[in-house]
């Protein structure tokens, strides 16, 4: 049984996550290190996995075991579809997963969930919109031909 919701904001540089009881009251956050999938599927977990602990730890609570938590995720590199497949594949027992780019996550909490546009700019750069019909459209600096991977 589901008993804590998980989100979590993962990048180049760094993994912010924050703890909620099912019904949405958030209780902490945690930080730890890197978790973009271009750094690997095993160190993306594990970012998650210690930045989770913190804010456990931070609620004051005993952590629970992974079935009793569902985790949303909003990763770099999701884009890559042979990695984010791993990604999941690789889930360590979360009781529910789900991974999304972090521009689409950084899209939907700066917008409440409705129409609009972002640009994001850090350890990579991108920019998404999401428009009233719920289409998406997202353009960065990935690949050929501007290659810019920003730069922290």
């Amino acid at each position: 049984m589901i008993e804590y919701i998980i989100g979590v904001d993962g990048g180049g540089s760094g993994t912010r996550v924050r703890l909620a009881r099912l019904d949405g009251q958030e209780l902490a956050q945690g930080q730890s290190g890197p978790s973009g999938l271009g750094l690997g599927i095993e160190r993306a977990w594990t970012s998650v996995a210690q930045a989770v602990t913190v804010a456990f730890r931070a609620a004051g609570l005993e952590q629970p075991s992974l079935q009793r938590m569902a985790i949303g995720l909003g990763l770099a590199g999701v884009h890559n579809k042979q990695w984010a497949v791993s990604f999941v594949e690789h889930n360590p027992g979360y009781a529910f997963v789900a991974l999304e780019s972090d521009a689409l996550t950084t899209l939907l909490g700066a917008h409440a969930g409705q129409p609009g546009a972002i640009v994001a700019i850090g350890t990579g750069s991108v920019g998404e919109v999401l428009h009233a019909d719920g289409s998406r459209h997202e353009v960065g600096g990935w690949g050929f031909p501007s290659g810019d991977e920003a730069g922290g």
